[in-house]
C-alpha cells in the first residue's frame, strides 16, 4: 500500500509505491535493467468534486495494471485549485503537473500538440448527459419543455471557463457565467438564471455540496440534455513513457472488465436512475467536434441508453 506524505509543497500528497518489481523471467533482474520509477504529477482538482474519486481510482488502477511491465510509481497530487486554462498550461509544461483529465484543450497560450491524449472511453458517454438543477418552484415550468426551442426561454448558469458554455451558446441558449462554482447555487436561487446543467454523474454530489441554497433547488426528474463530451487523460509530451503506460493500463482495464466494475462501484446509482425514470433527453451538438464525431458519439449513447430514455432529436 502507498505511504502518504502530507504537507508537501503546495499542499500536495505524495504516494510512494515501494513494492518489489516482479521480473518478467525467472532470472534475477539486475539493477541496471530495472524500470525507472514512473513519476506522476497529477492535478487532482480537474472537473467537479463528484468525479474526483473515480478519476483518482482509475489512475491508480491503470498504474497497478502495468506495474509488472513498467515498475513502481510515485504520485504527487497537486491539490491547489487552478483555472481550467492554467491547469492545461501547467500540464503542457510538465513541471508542477504532467497529467489531468480534460474534455477539451482550447484556450489562449495553449497548444494541443504539447500533450498526449489517452482516448479510451471511460465514462460511457454520460459526462455529456446533463441533469438540470432548477428551483423547486420552477419544476412545473420545466415539465413543459419538449424541445431545445422551448429551453431557449430560460437562462443557463455555468462556470465561466467551462467547455459547456460555448456548446450551450451555440444552440442559442443564454449563459450566465460564474468564476466560482459554489456561487452558482445562490445565483440560481436569486433568479440570476433558471437552470444549471451538470453531468448526471455529478449533479447530486454538487447539490449536496451546496449548503443553505440546496433546500430551494432540485434536480429535474423529467428533463435532461445530451451532447457528446468525451473526456481524456491528458499527459504532457515531456512524459511519453507515462502516456504509454497509462494507454496500456486503461486498455487492460477495459479488456478485463475492471473498468466496468470500477464505474459501477462509483456510478451504478446513475445507471439505475436512467433505467427507472424515462427521462426526456434533448440532443444537442458539440461545435468543438467534427460532424462525424458528433454523429458517432451520439449514436453510441443512444445505442447504450436510448431504450431507457425519451430521446428528442435536435431538429424535429
Amino acid at each position: 500500500m502507498p505511504k502518504v506524505d502530507v504537507g508537501f509543497f503546495l499542499r500536495t500528497a505524495v504516494y510512494m509505491v515501494t513494492a518489489m518489481v516482479i521480473p518478467l523471467t525467472p532470472r534475477t533482474l539486475l539493477a541496471s535493467e530495472a524500470p525507472a520509477i514512473t513519476e506522476v504529477k497529477y492535478y487532482s482538482r480537474g472537473n467537479s468534486p463528484g468525479l474526483w474519486p473515480y478519476q483518482n481510482a482509475l489512475l491508480l488502477l491503470a498504474l497497478e495494471k502495468t506495474r509488472r511491465d513498467y515498475g513502481d510509481y510515485v504520485i504527487t497530487y497537486y491539490a491547489e485549485m487552478l483555472s481550467s486554462s492554467r491547469a492545461k498550461f501547467e500540464t503542457e509544461r510538465g513541471r508542477l503537473i504532467n497529467l489531468h483529465y480534460s474534455t477539451g484543450w482550447e484556450g489562449e497560450f495553449l497548444n494541443e500538440e504539447n500533450i498526449i491524449k489517452i482516448r479510451h472511453p471511460i465514462l460511457k458517454g454520460l459526462l455529456g448527459m446533463r441533469s438540470l438543477v432548477i428551483r423547486k418552484e420552477d419544476i412545473a415550468k420545466f415539465e413543459k419543455v419538449n424541445s431545445v426551442q422551448d429551453l431557449k426561454r430560460f437562462r443557463a448558469g455555468q462556470g465561466k471557463s467551462w467547455y459547456d458554455v460555448s456548446i450551450l451558446q451555440n444552440q442559442g441558449i443564454q449563459v450566465v457565467p460564474s468564476t466560482v462554482f459554489q456561487n452558482l447555487a445562490p445565483m440560481l436561487v436569486a433568479k440570476r438564471f433558471e437552470f444549471l446543467p451538470l453531468s448526471i454523474l455529478e449533479a447530486q454530489a454538487a447539490v449536496d455540496s451546496f449548503e443553505h441554497p440546496s433546500r430551494k433547488i432540485a434536480i429535474s426528474d423529467d428533463l435532461a440534455l445530451f451532447y457528446p463530451l468525451p473526456i481524456h487523460l491528458c499527459i504532457s509530451k515531456s512524459a511519453p513513457d507515462l502516456a504509454q503506460r497509462l494507454d496500456v493500463g486503461v486498455a487492460r482495464t477495459v479488456a478485463d472488465g475492471s473498468l466496468e466494475q470500477l464505474f459501477s462501484a462509483h456510478f451504478g446509482f446513475v445507471e439505475q436512475q436512467i433505467r427507472n425514470k424515462n427521462i426526456k433527453t434533448l440532443l444537442l451538438e458539440n461545435p468543438h467536434l467534427s460532424k462525424a464525431d458528433n454523429q458517432t458519439l451520439t449514436a453510441n449513447f443512444i445505442a447504450r441508453f436510448g431504450d431507457k430514455l425519451q430521446i428528442v432529436p435536435q431538429h424535429q
